[in-house]
């Protein structure tokens, strides 16, 4: 669901490791009578 993405996002966020993480698309589909949630993010690695 978007909250778990969205939570997902945050702990990219507060890592060291990632920077500028942002959401490209998001869309939500059934498969066999199934919710499921496709995204993709974007998102640099910072370096060490």
């Amino acid at each position: 669901d978007d909250e778990t993405v969205a939570n997902f996002m945050t702990n990219l966020r507060k890592s060291k490791l990632f920077k500028n993480v942002d959401l490209v698309v998001s869309e939500q589909f059934e498969q066999s009578k199934v919710k499921l949630k496709k995204f993709t993010l974007a998102c640099e690695i910072s370096p060490l």
